[in-house]
């Protein structure tokens, strides 16, 4: 008999596909995956198929299989569906749960296709089984039985209805079931049902609801069947006949339903069986008309609470029902279910948010039936509701984590734009509203390659949807909005920030929120987090969008300006500022000129305590003036950092989910908002070529009297050190740079004189004594009046050093601190001399103390352990070139001294004045040096620039420190303050950042007045006379062996950048110090145990300064001083990395883990 409708299945029948294809049934192909590749079930259409399948199960390989998704089947169905009717088998629900995504999609296609039908059928079946039910309906459609084909499907029914096995009655009753349904005027099923022996109570239950056409439960029958439901040995069936017998029961308004609705929702969260979650879903789904609206709010508010579960085994299933149900509910409650569900969404786990986002997901997709079953309500309300929808699922798109995003780009492509179900007129409608915020979201560098999945599979349905959409003729946009350029440092964007872009916006602007670089005197955080706040913050805001980073836009800069107006042709643009940028800011106090801010119209949010439509005169431009409620004004960055310094909430200043990123990532912890003023250090060096008699009373209580009569006699120099403001000398060495014709006068030793000669060419640095108080500091003067000596007579390009002390200038101090330079005894009889080569030092830059946050960086106990850990370190570095000059630079030193440079160059005062006097010129630090301080009376802004090591540690590049903007865009930032440009750093050598940089620089058309550095080697300057640039220098040391940065070397306090797409440890930056066990020491071949001696020296070093602050912080604040509150204690916490999978308990601190560190490297020592 000829069929009059499509009858198909899926490929798990287990017969062949030629088969099938003489019998004209469709088939569905399942998947599965082996080794992230995915193999179609082709039912042998590949030969190689099956014996590629095998060969995996040989290898121990086991596939992974997944459902059919209800997009599949919509592709699918549809296009069965233009033939006419359509029958589809699905392969078992005790199985899979495919079934149910099938039968959804065949709900959405009946209201596209009213005039075709559209059965999907539960075969209970798989494999042969399944292919032998599916190739019996081919043959015996019920609708189209024949009278012997009806009696042999029956006398099938009442054989099976006869066996012992439970579930096989099971399914015979339900069969019966179905037949009768089909065919009402048939009395052969009930007949076999009456005839049945049921001595199970859901199977007699189910009978006598058949044949009686409905049943009344009784309260101890509906209580037996929700333990048995919760039984884990009840078969999967059984509940499935009871989710009929309590569905019917519920339909029938006995009075059982908000019972039976809450066990329905246990169920979807917690039965064994998949089959019966869907079960309950849809039963609950099918008796909530019944419930009263007080009724569907309490179940609703149960799931909503099984999504905060966040274990994927309860939440999985409730999104796709809760999400239905939720649209029973009357307006009113429907919000409170959305404000619910808003809160959970700024959750701190993605588990819980995802299943937030998929039940969102689902709201949205199915909400046009919401206005039919309430009607009354306003059309313009549901449309807001709406877009709250929309505008939920992009708060997920702008997530903390990877697994949110994740999910909510696999929403908006599955729910919204590849949706079947919703309009073409909504998903048009949608697009322009999440166009430029899914263009954002496209072009982040989000790690792995699952997120990059995500995207693709989004990408895919939306570019779909919009070539459709072309082929239909196209969008409707509305009118271009005139722009409210809105810039600010917005460190953090907070609520405030959001009710003045609301309220902009919502008077018909396009709101541009421009995250500047310019407030150059606030101690900000990176760029780039304070871009993802402010895109956290406003995510769900329509009509707002984050300014691109690669657009810097000066308001100061007339140019700057001009490139803004022409962004946008032919919209108006407006500056949005508060009234104290009016009232203070430089720009608005220049001369007007073509495109100068004066010639704009401004948006201006009134501060407490101005009077209105006052002060702006200089604004040529139209200025409407807002003002803002006033909780909303006294929120200030201030108490933000108030709050997290006290570990308080502060929901109620920023969006909740921004309060768990700034908690989670460690961020304004004992953060002063502005830059501290870099100051002149209280030191001041004095040189006399010649002292005499008159110099005594000045050095009185420093050195003898008698002392200074030899210098004067001798013809020694002496170096004094100064307390700058008092005068008081504290310390005094003596010293002479000897040449060849003077050596024999001065030394008085041919045996000595001839050595020098030999070794040094007869010049040498002759140090005859050093005297300092005793005192805390004698060790600390001593060595910054050595290191003063020693870099004079480099700069001079004296070879060797040597120490022979005048008669009573001996001390056993000066031996020890010589000893630590690097000095050993010369090969010469009779005199104690000592001598060091100078030829090519080794250089240690002295800077931990300027990577530890005030106030403990001046703790005695931390001041303490960092000289202590320094002294240890200049001994541990005499060994690597033993006899040569280990040179101790102060980074204080240098930095008072750069002070002076940069301000006598731009013609300012060192100290601040009032009112602030700004030189020409703009002071741009481009290393490690002055991070996060500013110049007095001098424009500062920092290139943050790092050296960034590939994870093998093979090769590094220079590039823009983690968070902040590309290095173009920074340097396109310094272009845009329009001002000469002193570059600044510590040290330039080999110059890779310089080299780096120049080509942006010159590029940018950045003028370049002067590069500035603490030392400039012998190469440096070869390599500035090569770029071009004029170039100044602190000290000029014409060559160096090695250069140390005491600080990198330091595990958690500092080192180099490792670039890891993924941060294991969140807050903390994943660094490399070239020490053991971390990775080979960087410094020249030497001796293995020297190496290894050297890398203890310098964990134990860094131990100590932990513990130091540690304790200190315990003291200070009455807590740990923990890994996730490290960034309270240093400047930019760091931690070892270890590889891509290590991570590191938060909650211990840095201490402990070097401590393990120091085991770990002990058991590596090389043999003696």
């Amino acid at each position: 008999m000829e069929r009059k409708f499509t009858l198909s299945c899926c490929s798990t029948v287990d017969l062949p596909y030629s088969y099938m294809q003489s019998r004209d049934i469709p088939v569905l192909f399942y998947t599965y995956v082996v080794d992230g590749q995915e193999y179609v079930d082709d039912m042998g259409r590949d030969p190689e198929a099956l014996p590629r399948f095998y060969r995996f199960l040989e290898a121990g390989k086991l596939p992974q299989t997944s459902q059919i998704n209800v997009g599949t089947y919509l592709d699918f169905f549809e296009a069965q569906l233009e033939k006419g009717d359509l029958l589809h088998i699905a392969f078992t629900s005790g199985q899979s749960g495919s079934v149910h995504n099938a039968v959804a999609a065949a709900k959405l296609l009946q209201e596209k296709y009213p005039d075709k039908k559209l059965v999907v059928i539960d075969s209970l079946c798989s494999s042969s089984g399944y292919g032998l039910l599916v190739d019996a309906a081919a043959d015996l459609p019920l609708e189209l039985c024949t009278r012997p084909q009806l009696n042999a499907l029956l006398r099938a029914a009442e054989v099976l209805s006869g066996r012992e096995s439970l579930t096989v009655q099971a399914a015979a009753m339900l069969l019966l079931d179905h037949v009768h349904t089909s065919m009402p005027r048939q009395k052969r099923p009930l007949k076999i049902l009456q005839e049945m022996d049921c001595g199970n109570m859901s199977l007699a239950l189910l009978r006598e609801d058949i044949c009686a056409g409905g049943l009344t439960l009784q309260e101890a029958q509906v209580s037996d069947i929700f333990l048995d439901n919760l039984k884990t040995a009840t078969p999967w069936i059984i509940k499935q006949v009871n989710l009929r017998l309590l569905t019917d029961d519920a339909r029938n308004d006995h009075g059982s339903a908000l019972h039976i609705a809450t066990h329905l929702s246990n169920l979807i969260k917690v039965s064994d069986r998949v089959t019966v979650r869907h079960g309950a879903g849809l039963a609950l789904l099918e008796i909530a008309p019944r419930l009263t609206v007080d009724q569907r709010n309490e179940v609703s508010v149960e799931l909503c609470r099984g999504l905060e579960l966040g274990q994927q085994e309860f939440t999985k299933y409730i999104p796709d029902y809760l999400g239905r149900l939720a649209l029973w509910l009357p307006p009113e409650q429907l919000d409170e279910c959305l404000a619910d569900l808003g809160v959970t969404l700024s959750a701190s786990s993605s588990r819980i948010v995802t299943p937030v986002l998929d039940t969102v997901g689902v709201i949205y997709e199915e909400y046009d039936i919401y206005h039919q079953r309430f009607p009354e309500e306003p059309e313009e309300a549901c449309l807001r509701r709406r877009d709250r929808l929309l505008g939920m699922l992009m708060r997920g798109l702008a997530g903390i984590d990877g697994e949110t995003r994740q999910e909510a780009m696999l929403v908006l492509g599955q729910r919204v734009f590849g949706s079947a179900q919703l309009s073409n007129g909504e998903k048009s409608r949608a697009f322009p509203l999440t166009a430029r915020k899914l263009l954002t979201t496209c072009r982040q560098e989000d790690g792995d390659a699952l997120s990059f999945y995500y995207r693709a599979s989004m990408l895919g349905r939306l570019y779909r949807f919009l070539t459709a959409q072309r082929l239909r003729g196209g969008f409707t946009f509305e009118a271009p909005r005139p722009i409210a350029f809105f810039p600010g440092t917005f460190d953090p964007f907070t609520l405030s920030h959001k009710a003045i872009v609301r309220t902009i916006r919502d008077r018909g602007f396009e709101v541009l929120l421009a995250i500047d670089e310019f407030s150059w005197s606030k101690r900000t955080q990176p760029y780039r987090i304070r871009r993802r706040i402010a895109a956290m913050s406003v995510a769900d805001e329509f009509h707002v969008q984050i300014f691109p980073e690669d657009f810097p836009v000066n308001i100061a800069n007339p140019e700057n300006l001009h490139r803004l107006r022409q962004a946008f042709p032919g919209r108006k643009v407006s500056i949005a500022v508060g009234s104290d940028v009016v009232a203070h800011a430089s720009s608005y106090r220049k001369p007007v000129e073509p495109d100068s801010i004066h010639t704009f119209d401004h948006i201006i949010f009134r501060r407490p305590g101005q009077e209105a439509g006052g002060g702006y005169g200089g604004i040529y431009g139209k200025v409407l003036e807002l003002t803002l409620p006033e909780p909303l004004e006294e929120i200030s960055s201030t108490r933000i950092r108030e709050a997290v310094d006290a570990n308080r909430d502060i929901s109620n200043l920023v969006d909740p989910a921004v309060q768990e990123f700034i908690y989670r990532r460690g961020l304004y912890l004992r953060e002063p908002q502005d830059k501290p003023l870099l100051r002149t250090e209280d030191l001041d060096f004095t040189d006399y070529p010649r002292p005499d008699a008159s110099m005594e009373a000045m050095l009185e209580g420093i050195c003898p009297a008698a002392m200074v009569e030899k210098l004067w006699q001798c013809g020694d120099s002496l170096l004094l050190l100064r307390h700058g403001m008092q005068g008081q000398v504290l310390g005094a060495v003596s010293y002479r740079q000897l040449e060849s014709r003077e050596l024999y006068d001065r030394l008085g030793s041919l045996e000595l004189s001839g050595y020098v000669r030999q070794k040094a060419g007869g010049r040498a640095l002759l140090i005859s004594g050093l005297w300092v108080p005793d005192g805390s500091q004698q060790r600390e003067l001593g060595q910054l009046l050595l290191t003063e000596v020693f870099t004079m007579a480099l700069g001079r390009e004296y070879p060797c050093a040597l120490y022979d002390p005048l008669p009573g200038a001996e001390h056993s101090y000066v031996l020890n601190l010589l000893r630590r330079q690097g000095f050993v005894p010369a090969p010469v009889s009779g005199r104690p001399v000592l001598e060091v080569d100078m030829r090519c030092p080794i250089v240690l830059s002295h800077n931990v103390d300027t990577s530890i946050k005030a106030p403990l960086a001046s703790m005695p106990r931390v001041t303490a352990a960092v000289a202590v850990a320094h002294r240890r370190l200049q001994e541990a570095l005499t060994e690597l070139q033993p006899g040569s000059l280990v040179l101790s630079l102060s980074a204080g030193i240098i930095y008072h001294r750069l002070l002076q440079r940069i301000t006598a160059r731009n013609g300012v005062p060192a100290e601040p004045v009032t009112p602030r006097r700004q030189g020409p010129d703009i002071c741009v630090p481009y290393g490690k040096l002055l991070r996060g301080v500013a110049v007095p009376n001098t424009v500062t802004k920092t290139l943050r620039t790092d050296k960034v090591y590939e994870a093998d540690l093979s090769d590094y590049a220079i590039e823009a420190y983690p968070e902040y903007s590309p290095l173009p865009d920074q340097v396109r930032t310094i272009r845009a303050f329009d001002r000469p440009v002193i570059l600044v750093d510590d040290l330039l050598h080999d110059g890779k950042r310089l080299r780096s940089l120049s080509p942006l620089l010159k590029e940018t058309g950045t003028q370049v007045d002067l590069v500035l550095v603490g030392y400039l080697t012998g190469m440096g300057r070869d390599l500035m006379e090569e770029l071009g640039y004029p170039v100044e220098s602190i000290y000029y040391l014409p060559n160096l062996r090695m250069r140390f940065v005491e600080s990198t070397l330091y595990p958690f306090i500092g080192g180099d950048t490792v670039r890891r797409r993924d941060r294991p440890t969140e807050g903390l930056q994943p660094s490399v110090n070239r020490i053991l066990p971390y990775a080979s020491p960087e410094f020249a071949p030497i001796a293995p145990d020297v190496a290894w001696r050297l890398s203890l020296c310098c964990l134990e070093n860094a131990r100590d300064i932990l513990l130091a602050l540690e304790a200190e912080y315990r003291s200070l604040y009455a807590r740990n001083l923990t890994l996730n509150r490290l960034s309270e204690a240093v400047i930019l916490p760091l931690y070892p990395d270890k590889g891509g999978c290590m991570t590191y308990d938060l909650s211990r601190t840095a201490s402990t883990y070097l401590e393990e560190d120091i085991e770990l490297l002990k058991r590596v020592r090389p043999a003696e």
